[in-house]
C-alpha cells in the first residue's frame, strides 16, 4: 500500500493530530520495509541517524515516538487552527488513566492479534 501511495504522490511531510509523520508510525511499529521507502520519499529530521535502524532506535528511546527537530529543540507545536485538536499543550496522564489504557490496548491487540474484531 505505501508502495502505491508513493506513487500517487501521497505526502510523507503531512502530520497526524499529534505532529507525528507517517514515518513515526513505521518507526514505531518498526516496520522496516515501509521505513525503507519513506526514508527515501521524507525529509531527513535533523539530530536523529536516517537510517532504518536509527530511526527505530530512536522510537524506541522516546516512548515510542520518533523525535521530530521541533520537539527536539523544545518548540510546542502549533496550535491547530481547523478546529482540530492540538497537543500543543503537555497532556498531564493519571497514573490509573494510563494503566486502564495500557489494558485496553492491550485488548485491542489480543484481539487483531486473533481476528476477533
Amino acid at each position: 500500500i505505501v508502495s502505491d501511495l508513493l506513487a500517487h504522490k501521497a505526502d510523507c511531510e503531512s502530520v497526524d493530530r499529534d505532529n507525528l509523520r507517517p514515518i513515526h508510525a513505521a518507526a514505531i511499529c518498526e516496520r522496516r520495509d515501509v521505513l525503507a521507502l519513506l526514508l527515501r520519499a521524507t525529509k531527513p529530521i535533523e539530530g536523529i541517524e536516517w537510517t532504518v535502524d536509527g530511526l527505530i532506535r530512536d522510537a524506541k528511546a522516546n516512548d515510542g515516538y520518533v523525535m521530530d527537530a521541533d520537539q527536539a529543540a523544545g518548540i510546542s507545536p502549533p496550535a491547530a487552527t481547523n478546529g482540530t485538536s492540538s497537543l500543543a499543550s503537555p497532556v498531564v496522564v493519571s497514573k490509573e488513566d494510563a494503566a486502564r489504557a495500557a489494558g485496553l490496548k492491550q485488548q485491542g491487540d489480543d484481539a487483531f492479534r486473533s481476528g476477533n474484531y
